[in-house]
């Protein structure tokens, strides 16, 4: 799929988008979760239930592989045809040798990079200003759910940004209010077909909680499959998006300004 040309978008992308305002950008999702978990941290002190690992860890995995690497996938990776389009851009990377291609892996990787980056950094410092039991284990597991999670959505929004370039960012809104948050939260089989299950399950099942340690009802969003077959599932998910994202970008027709 020209993987060189992927790079030479990807770094391409980095130096155009070291700006202040994307700089800026970074460091709010950085500190949003910082300032929750600090709140908390300071109205909780001497308080021995929030001595242990579990409250921590369902707060920063909501706060940091949920709403951060959403957040900033929804500003960085869902326009990726739509600010070529409008950079009017669009039409020189189209007619050359799978220019296409490269323009969606490139901006997907780069989209992935910056808000990873941001979560990373955040789970550190989460981590450091609670010091829950198991801290260290808890910063591996976040880590890892933050990658697993900015590839997944990373891949799921830039399918939505190359088939719904003009609505992308609307349509990709929606459905992570729909099947993200409210989906995955219903006790049934259907929210198994949620990116969210996948993590909050390998959550769980890192972290080695039992059901009779989790908060009352926790249990029932969660599911017995092993951790090998929730991350096999979750490399498909992302394979399986960037394949349609690769095909629908390079069949679809957009129409430019002057058009």
């Amino acid at each position: 799929m020209g993987l060189s040309g992927a790079a030479t978008v990807l770094r391409f992308e980095l130096l155009r988008t070291l700006t202040v305002s994307r700089i800026s950008g970074w460091f709010v999702l950085v500190l949003f979760p910082v300032f929750i978990v600090s709140v908390i941290s300071y109205y909780t002190s001497g308080n021995q239930d929030y001595a242990d690992v579990r409250p921590w860890g369902v707060v920063m995995f909501g706060l940091i592989p949920e709403v951060i690497c959403l957040l900033g996938l929804l500003l960085w990776a869902t326009p990726i045809v739509h600010t070529e389009l409008e950079g009017r851009t669009w039409i020189y990377l189209a007619v050359r040798p799978r220019g296409r291609i490269n323009v969606l892996l490139g901006k997907y990787m780069a989209a992935v990079l910056w808000t990873a980056s941001a979560a990373w950094t955040s789970a550190i410092l989460c981590v450091s200003i609670a010091r829950p039991e198991m801290g260290l284990r808890l910063l591996w597991c976040l880590s890892a759910l933050v990658g697993f999670s900015c590839l997944a959505y990373g891949a799921l929004y830039c399918l939505i940004g190359a088939f719904f370039h003009r609505r992308a960012m609307v349509i990709a809104v929606a459905y992570t209010l729909v099947f993200e948050f409210l989906v995955s939260l219903i006790p049934a089989m259907i929210n198994k077909f949620t990116i969210q299950y996948r993590l909050r399950c390998l959550l769980v099942n890192w972290m080695e909680w039992s059901t009779e340690q989790l908060p009352d009802g926790f249990e029932l969003l969660l599911g017995d499959e092993p951790s090998w077959l929730h991350i096999l599932i979750l490399i498909g998910i992302i394979v399986g998006l960037l394949v349609a994202g690769t095909q629908v970008i390079q069949h679809r027709e957009y129409a430019t300004a002057e058009e």
